[in-house]
């Protein structure tokens, strides 16, 4: 039996993902509500536009599910030559294609369904949006914009299904789980990582202390490796004699003869203390989760510094419904 589900999570600003992700670092607690209200406002799209109200956010926030109504931005002017009234579209829902819904507008133009316009241009250029749409003078501009959202998709709806994979089941989850969920991903990779990088620096660390170690017995292990018959019995007498390790012994044998200057061995201590210090960070960050937290959230903020912008789509409370109310901030 083949199941089909679908997922559609609305692209957000990075900027204010990561400011809803560190507060959820420091209190995990918080409320869909509250990370909308304080955090992470609304879906951010390419396009811009408009999202119209806050209740279709509170909603998809909080049950993982809703539907967010995007309105074109548009102005109406009146042209400075001919003096008509010109509907000013700069900006379309996200996923829109542009010529379509030029197209529909003359469509709908042609058939009577929408009257009072007389010309209509796409005046677009280098990735900005420019539609403009001359209207008649016995026209009420107003109206026909109205019009022109209802049976256009200068405004859609855009349904929101935040179904995600956790722990290889299905689930549909509410914003701050889904943040959560990501925090601990990116724990896990950061401790992944961190004890790599550990083990990397503790074998390195083994090599270096033990061609330091040789250095100070270089006459008599260059003699020993002189009079051995084979590789085999250098290295078997390194590991006897001076109690060495295969692998330290194996670098030893390897060494060329420039490691046996002053200078060489000034960069091998140099080494060895920074194989120390880094030891001691790695093994400092894998001590708690809080720590590996912090290392997380100070890397997300310099993604935030380096890539975040500016909001580009609007929230506007213009038309909000009644179950909008508590969501607008308080303004005098």
């Amino acid at each position: 039996i083949a199941v089909g589900m679908a997922t559609y999570i609305p692209t957000h600003n990075l900027g204010e993902t990561i400011d809803a992700v560190v507060a959820l670092a420091k209190n995990p607690n918080l409320t869909p509500l509250e990370i909308m209200t304080n955090y992470l406002y609304g879906p951010d799209f390419s396009t811009g536009a408009i999202i119209l109200g806050r209740s279709g956010i509170k909603e998809a926030y909080e049950t993982g599910t809703g539907s967010i109504v995007i309105r074109s931005r548009a102005e109406i002017k009146e042209n400075e030559h001919s003096g008509k009234k010109q509907i000013i579209i700069s900006e379309i829902p996200y996923q829109v294609n542009k010529a379509n819904l030029v197209t529909s507008i003359a469509h709908l133009v042609r058939d009577k369904v929408v009257e009072g316009i007389t010309d209509i241009r796409d005046e677009s250029s280098k990735g900005k949006v420019r539609i403009v749409i001359d209207v008649r003078h016995d026209s009420i501009p107003e109206v026909v914009l109205n019009q022109l959202y209802k049976l256009t998709q200068l405004q859609t709806s855009m349904g929101v299904i935040m179904l995600s994979l956790v722990d290889g089941q299905p689930k549909v989850l509410p914003i701050n789980e889904i943040l959560l969920h990501y925090l601990d991903f990116q724990v896990n990779v950061v401790e992944r990582r961190t004890k790599y990088l550990l083990a990397q620096d503790e074998a390195r660390l083994h090599i270096v202390s033990g061609l330091l170690r040789a250095t100070e017995h270089i006459d008599e292990i260059v003699k020993d490796i002189r009079a051995a018959s084979t590789p085999e019995d250098a290295l078997n007498t390194l590991m006897k004699k001076y109690e060495f390790s295969e692998v330290q012994a194996q670098a030893i044998l390897a060494m060329t003869l420039r490691r046996l200057t002053g200078l060489e061995e000034g960069k091998l201590e140099a080494e060895k203390a920074a194989l120390l210090a880094n030891i001691e960070k790695y093994n400092h960050i894998l001590s708690s989760r809080e720590n590996v937290v912090e290392v997380v959230v100070s890397e997300l903020l310099e993604l935030k510094e380096k890539y975040s912008d500016e909001r580009m789509t609007e929230i506007s409370d213009d038309a909000a419904t009644i179950e909008d109310e508590d969501l607008i901030p308080q303004k005098d």
